[in-house]
């Protein structure tokens, strides 16, 4: 871990005005931990005759570490939002109700938050959420589209307003039918027959 020091140390000068820089880039810690603690484990135990004995205190040190870096790092720690965790929200409860709508056999497109609800089915499409809905994911095999604008890319009210109105013509233009609507939420399905 010695050559990691100089390291660390340039980077918490580096990243002083923007602490939140220090984490992306700490990934190149990772590396030289890995390294250090592949030798360091290969040199724990103590070899007896049919086995090698590790004391407890350094199995309970591996696994505190490896809770730690769970609770302090993992997008589904209860340290992250701890009031949240596994409690469904009104946006949730509408995507399962729009989920409900449909057969199984129906292709389906949907946001990335809303495919959980749709797993089990056999053509399922992710919606890109890195953009704005495009129709051009409408082909001949997809039935329906679920959308859920939680993982679509932040718009004032006046942008999104105008992106809903543009956006039904076109899927209306390809034979898509708004069947279920939650404008609070921010969950709109599309059928096509």
């Amino acid at each position: 871990m010695i050559p990691g020091i100089p390291l660390t140390a340039v980077l918490i000068v580096v990243t002083a005005d923007n602490p939140d820089a220090f984490a992306e880039r700490a990934a190149l810690l990772f590396g030289l931990m890995m390294v250090a603690s592949t030798f360091a484990t290969s040199r724990l135990g103590n070899r007896g005759v049919d086995k090698i004995f590790v004391d407890g205190r350094v199995l309970a040190a591996l696994v505190a570490a490896a809770f730690l870096g769970f609770v302090a790092q993992a997008p589904d720690s209860p340290y992250a939002s701890p009031w949240e965790w596994d409690e469904p929200n009104a946006a949730d409860a509408s995507v399962r109700e729009a989920a409900l709508l449909l057969t199984a056999d129906d292709a389906v497109r949907a946001s990335p938050s809303a495919l959980a609800p749709l797993a089990e089915r056999r053509w399922l499409y992710e919606l890109s959420s890195t953009e704005q809905p495009q129709v051009i994911f409408a082909t001949d095999r997809v039935r329906a589209v679920l959308i859920d604008e939680r993982t679509l890319p932040e718009l004032d009210d006046e942008a999104r307003l105008a992106q809903r109105e543009s956006f039904q013509p076109a899927m209306a233009q390809r034979g898509f039918e708004l069947i279920y609507e939650d404008s609070a939420n921010g969950v709109w399905l599309y059928y096509r027959q």
